[in-house]
């Protein structure tokens, strides 16, 4: 049976789609908005030191000395005594390199005519202008980004802990169910702000336990043999989950079709279970629906109802081990459940919803085409509604319900 891949989600929110690239992306913001910053430094101490251009050649000429005789006193400054080196001398060489360019710039300003010296200087302060816009520009892009990074990472921390789970280690498929409705939940808090490979991941992980809610691995044919979990199962699932909790909190059968009736029923006795004060075991029921190859629907419950196996409009029991009860294959082979190996913490074979509706499929002399089962009632394992996968005694019994090559018995 193919797995999912890992998740790829850890807690850790840098783990988490989009939280990673965008922090990466406003690193990159704030290097170029330090950058544009640096680059307007520069740009103004230009303008700044061709100020004297302003004042025509002979200016220019003066403020070139005084360039040059600084850049000397900071070289004299360093070459000592005492000698300075490294770190020391760095703020005096940045002096010596910044007076230097000054220099350079001026004389060469001094050589021009005065409108030429002005024309200069005009630039210069043109392009600090620029810079400094361009220095804005990137100091708030850069903001946004980090604001948006930030928010991301808040964002991502509302993913539970369950995320750092890789689901397909666990082979308890009703396990990876719950792991899977607090995914959702997850999700739901975040609505439109979900991470995308988020949504994408939970929603694999919900395919793929559609597809394993009811399978099993048959030994005999070495094959799967499952029941296909489709959203239109599941959407009658739920809606059989909502009437009966509707026409149960009727006050009577008045006005109701006989199905109406039938489900009013069921839907009575279960909610009796969900709201008892008494400390039963379970309370509640699993509900199902079974979709057969011709469109017909076929409706189930665990157990009995108020203490009768079966309800009118309902799966009919099947009846336990003592009793003679047998399961009919898909290949018309009649298996008697004492044959079948008890399951440990399990429910004794045949009495869960999904064998009575495969069991009623085959009577009725059609085949299983899809199935749902959702949890009526308190429970800690599963929320009221929930979808749930098949329990451990029902898997084991698919493998012989469904397998199409059942060894027929040996006869003398």
């Amino acid at each position: 049976m193919a797995t999912l891949p890992l998740t790829g989600f850890k807690f850790s929110a840098d783990k988490i789609p989009q939280v990673k690239p965008a922090k990466e992306v406003a690193a990159a913001a704030e290097n170029a908005a330090k950058d544009a910053e640096w680059a307007q430094k520069l740009a103004e101490d230009k303008a700044e030191s061709l100020l004297p251009a302003g004042l025509g050649p002979d200016a220019c000429r003066v403020a070139a000395e005084e360039a040059r005789q600084q850049a000397a006193a900071a070289k004299k400054t360093i070459e000592g005594p005492p000698v300075l080196a490294g770190k020391a001398a760095r703020p005096y060489n940045a002096i010596v390199k910044k007076a230097e360019a000054n220099a350079e710039r001026l004389e060469a300003l001094a050589a021009k005519k005065p409108d030429e010296c002005q024309d200069a200087l005009e630039a210069a302060q043109k392009e600090a202008l620029e810079k400094k816009a361009e220095a804005e520009a990137l100091r708030e892009k850069a903001k946004e980004l980090a604001a948006t990074a930030a928010r991301l990472e808040e964002e991502a921390k509302l993913l539970d802990k369950v995320w750092a789970k890789d689901q397909t280690a666990n082979p308890d498929i009703r396990k990876q169910e719950a792991d899977w409705r607090t995914m959702k939940d997850d999700l739901d808090k975040l609505g439109a702000k979900s991470p995308p490979g988020a949504v994408a991941y939970c929603k694999a992980l919900e395919k793929s336990i559609d597809d394993k809610a009811h399978k099993a691995h048959c030994e005999r044919c070495d094959a799967d043999h499952g029941i296909p979990r489709p959203d239109n199962a599941k959407a009658l699932v739920t809606k059989l989950i909502a009437d009966l909790e509707r026409l149960a909190k009727l006050p009577t059968d008045e006005g109701l079709t006989t199905q109406e009736k039938q489900i009013r029923a069921v839907g009575l006795y279960v909610e009796r279970l969900r709201n008892s004060k008494v400390k039963t075991d379970p309370k509640g029921k699993m509900i199902g629906v079974l979709i057969c190859d011709d469109g017909t629907v076929i409706m189930g419950f665990s157990g009995d109802v108020d203490g009768n196996d079966d309800m009118p409009g309902f799966a009919v029991h099947v009846p336990p081990a003592d009793q003679g009860g047998e399961f009919l294959t898909a290949n018309k082979v009649k298996v008697p459940l004492v044959d079948l190996p008890e399951i440990e913490d399990g429910n004794p074979h045949g009495v869960c919803a999904a064998p009575k509706m495969i069991q009623a499929a085959y009577k009725a002399g059609k085949k299983p085409a899809a199935m749902a089962e959702a949890w009526y009632g308190k429970d800690a394992a599963q929320p009221h509604g929930a979808l749930v996968a098949s329990c451990k005694t029902c898997v084991s019994n698919l493998d012989v319900q469904l397998c199409d090559h059942y060894p027929a018995p040996k006869t003398d």
